[in-house]
């Protein structure tokens, strides 16, 4: 019985050492790890044509010592005495990303056979985490454009810091280094004004310098490109701090004449975050560029 009873002893030691194990790696292990699928926030709309499609559903992942805990430590905890354990169960699952919508995640999987897929930590509130899918199998195309969930600051930082987490819409890239005078606004408070002072307009990387005829800047505003359905649109912001107001343009152009109809609003503070979409009228909003200037870039 001694020698039962010895055995016994070693081998609950063995698992109180492998769940501490699993603990530890989760706790102090680096911060890219596999994940798995978790919830997903399936959007109101379909997906037209093949994919990659370029937005759908937001989703998080469970990272894999989470889930493996979720499957395990409870078991083991009670079968060593150390109920204790079981409070890390569920104190780091469910990572939201930012980069990627479930749509194209799912429809990816079933191409190339994908069980897992690598996620990186960007950000932590709380019991809150964002994460980045930053697996080099998936394709840039397959991302999306810019991040979802965050607020502006934090959005423009990750595609500073990290672009090739995020697919490249040619529509973007193509504005970058170029220059439009103004032809005309319908805009009979003059509402729009706000956003675009001045005669012209040039974008940069990630902010827009409205000038003067002569080319005196008058304001610079932070912009982003918008995913709005299948139309290509952008945002443009008044950033101050942490606190941010903007409006999202429908973009359209037409040999080198580009119209931006305002289609909806947002206003970020120590509030949270608040939005509409503007009504479709049979007049719109709107304010007429033609193109100017364009870099090499």
């Amino acid at each position: 019985m001694a020698q039962v009873s010895r055995t016994t002893k070693i081998a609950a030691a063995l698992i109180a050492v492998a769940a501490a194990a699993v603990i530890a790696l989760q706790v102090v292990g680096p911060q890219r790890t596999m994940a798995q699928i978790g919830e997903v926030m399936h959007a109101p709309f379909g997906q037209i044509g093949p994919a990659p499609w370029p937005d759908g559903s937001s989703f998080s992942v469970d990272p894999y010592w989470a889930s493996l805990r979720k499957r395990c430590l409870p078991e083991l905890s009670r079968c060593v005495g150390l109920q204790w354990l079981s409070r890390y169960v569920s104190s780091d699952s469910g990572w939201a990303v930012l980069n990627m919508h479930n749509e194209n995640l799912h429809e990816l999987c079933r191409l190339r056979g994908f069980r897992w897929v690598k996620v990186e930590k960007v950000a932590e509130r709380g019991r809150s985490v964002a994460c980045l899918v930053v697996d080099k199998r998936v394709p840039r195309e397959w991302l999306l454009e810019t991040p979802r969930g965050c607020p502006f600051p934090m959005r423009q930082k990750l595609r500073a810091e990290r672009p090739e987490c995020f697919r490249e819409d040619p529509r973007t890239r193509a504005l970058i280094g170029t220059t439009w005078v103004l032809v005309d606004r319908d805009d009979p408070e003059d509402s729009l004004g706000r956003w675009f002072p001045g005669d012209r307009i040039h974008f940069n990387a990630f902010e827009l310098s409205c000038e003067t005829a002569a080319g005196l800047i008058l304001e610079r505003r932070s912009w982003e490109p918008n995913s709005f359905y299948t139309r290509f649109s952008l945002g443009v912001y008044e950033v101050h701090g942490d606190s941010f107001t903007g409006m999202v343009f429908e973009v359209s152009r037409s040999g080198d004449t580009m119209t931006l109809i305002p289609r909806s609003t947002v206003e970020h503070d120590d509030r949270g975050t608040r939005g509409s979409y503007l009504e479709r009228q049979e007049s719109p909003l709107r304010v007429r560029y033609r193109l100017v200037n364009a870099n090499s870039n």
